[in-house]
């Protein structure tokens, strides 16, 4: 996972990173009433944070608190549904945070209950239950629930070993968590020092130069690098410098990275359809280079090729091929004039949500359901982040 998160080499402005640490965040989730925690923000009176269903259903409530359980008085997240998320600071400056959360379906869930009695049934300590469950959850790509296990480990233990804090910076990168992450990566290194298991070092020091580069710290993920050299100096490590260098020369050519049409589409896929994060950073570019030659005569008749090499495989390129095509058209119909145009008139997401809607249904062909979902993301995503939007815009017409 951390080898194909930093092939990826996604690196993003400050304005898609985590202001407010909201969660669950990035997950798939089995509660259907979830509790929303966020950090307090300095000179806040009051925090809004709303909820868009699939299904057009949209709930919000204030609260002066960082803690809002999930509503009695709204609908419940509907199985296999994708939900969006959003919290407004009030009363202080602070940027808005978009988060999304996809619900199990009902039979997933028979099955993980199922697997949760087993465990429970076993009649072991607290710990090691909490461990089994983690490693359940992990399994299901239940993200903020192994947090949420390892979390009580915590508590239960004075230290935890350096297997664990691997685990928990691994999930906050998942989620998008970087700075978490990066302080749970050390703790493992400090632990994998102790232990002098030098394994876990590598491992602790590949996961801190992950988080150092999603939040643009290209020095401190030269120096982890290095500090991983001393280790051992293999073909991974040496793969890792070799694009850690053309990564660190463009730091000193622009101020903060830009963001290409590709690496922009691929962030927006990922954060679109968080469990399919893993297969879409393995799609290789030459996939979206194919599609930018293709027109939308060819493009339906591949997507049935797609569905022959697996489901997961088959859902992350279709993700994909929806997210770019939709990206690309875009620029290509609005400038930016048009799009400040439609912001300033309160327009701007029922535009992209049927833009993107459109294109999905018309040029992939896929079902309503699945076409009003995907445009339901995409259009929260963009219409928060549209200066990063107008970044990949003239980069193109560069």
């Amino acid at each position: 996972y951390l080898i194909n998160h930093f092939s990826s080499n996604i690196t993003l402005p400050p304005e898609l990173l985590s202001p407010l640490s909201l969660t669950p965040r990035q997950t798939r989730l089995y509660e259907a009433r979830p509790v929303f925690r966020w950090r307090a923000v300095a000179g806040a009176t009051a925090y809004r944070l709303s909820l868009r269903m699939p299904n057009g259903i949209t709930w919000q409530y204030e609260t002066p608190f960082t803690t809002l359980p999930y509503p009695d008085d709204v609908p419940a997240l509907a199985p296999g549904s994708g939900n969006t998320v959003r919290l407004e600071v009030i009363g202080a400056s602070q940027q808005s945070e978009t988060v999304y959360l996809e619900m199990l379906k009902d039979e997933e869930l028979v099955v993980l209950q199922a697997q949760e009695a087993i465990i429970r049934g076993l009649r072991i300590n607290a710990v090691a239950e909490h461990h089994l469950l983690m490693l359940l959850y992990h399994r299901w790509k239940l993200w903020d629930a192994a947090i949420q296990q390892l979390e009580r480990i915590a508590d239960e233990v004075q230290s935890l070993s350096s297997a664990l804090w691997l685990y928990w910076g691994e999930l906050c990168l998942r989620v998008g968590l970087y700075a978490q992450s990066e302080e749970y990566y050390l703790q493992a290194l400090a632990a994998g020092e102790i232990e002098r298991d030098t394994s876990t070092q590598i491992i602790a020091h590949t996961g801190l130069v992950c988080a150092s580069l999603a939040q643009s710290h290209y020095r401190q993920a030269r120096n982890y690098l290095d500090n991983a050299s001393l280790q051992e100096d293999n073909a991974v490590i040496q793969f890792m410098r070799s694009r850690l260098e053309t990564m660190t020369h463009r730091e000193h050519l622009v101020a903060s990275p830009s963001l290409n049409l590709f690496s922009y589409v691929r962030s927006l896929a990922e954060r679109i359809s968080t469990h399919l994060t893993e297969e879409i950073r393995q799609i290789p570019d030459r996939f979206l280079a194919q599609l930018q030659t293709m027109s939308q005569y060819t493009l339906r008749p591949a997507a049935g090729a797609w569905s022959t090499l697996g489901s997961d495989k088959f859902a992350a390129m279709e993700m994909l091929a929806m997210t770019y095509i939709t990206t690309r058209t875009l620029l290509e119909t609005f400038s930016q004039a048009e799009l400040d145009h439609q912001m300033q008139t309160g327009q701007l997401e029922q535009i992209l949500r049927d833009h993107a809607q459109r294109t999905a249904r018309g040029v992939l062909g896929v079902s309503s359901e699945k076409a009003a979902d995907f445009a339901n993301h995409y259009a929260i995503l963009v219409r928060d982040n549209l200066d990063v939007l107008y970044q990949v815009q003239a980069s193109e017409e560069s």
